[in-house]
């Protein structure tokens, strides 16, 4: 996953590397510096180290998807000072890795958007559990009032600007739902790998 700070700088969330900020200034060569697990905290970086999948940045705030190695579920880590510090989130989160329907061995939390109108409101596709939304920036999440027919979703998760939301899955097509997640039907892609 990619993402562009306001001043320019890209920030990658990639599987065990972590997340990373690239910085460049046209008179000299590109900088890289790791934003976790590398991080001044041993604690925290045991606590994160592992399979980054998704950045999502709004000013100030970075909230991604993780998957650590020595963890037993998928969490999402926050910042609300461009990576100095990060706070751990599991509220609402499944507190295991679903190892039944999944494209992988284990299902990731690998899809992470924000709706383009409420900026504190995200969704979360974990591969084989569900659909996830928060409504308060990323700190707590609720599993969504019903599912797709199909969860294995690795990274197809959209939303238009009418709270259309959409559910890439592997060998089902796309299912789509026009209420917030209350019910949803195929749309059209049916028996496609997304």
């Amino acid at each position: 996953s990619i993402a562009i700070t306001g001043n320019g700088d890209l920030i990658t969330a990639s599987m065990d590397v972590g997340i990373l900020r690239y910085r460049h200034n046209m008179t000299q060569e590109a900088s890289i510096s790791t934003l976790l697990p590398d991080n001044k905290s041993y604690y925290l970086h045991k606590l994160v180290a592992g399979h980054f999948w998704n950045i999502l940045l709004s000013g100030k705030r970075m909230i991604a998807t993780n998957s650590p190695w020595d963890s037993e579920s998928n969490q999402i880590v926050i910042s609300e000072d461009s990576g100095e510090n990060w706070t751990i989130i599991k509220r609402g989160l499944p507190d295991n890795y679903s190892t039944e329907n999944t494209i992988w061995e284990k299902g990731y939390a690998r899809a992470l958007i924000q709706d383009p109108v409420n900026k504190n409101k995200f969704y979360l596709g974990i591969d084989g559990q569900s659909l996830f939304s928060s409504d308060d920036g990323g700190y707590h999440w609720k599993k969504s009032y019903s599912q797709p027919d199909n969860l294995r979703i690795y990274n197809g998760l959209a939303l238009q600007a009418d709270s259309h939301i959409y559910w890439g899955t592997v060998g089902g097509g796309v299912y789509a739902s026009s209420d917030n997640g209350k019910s949803w039907h195929l749309d059209g892609l049916q028996g496609k790998h997304v």
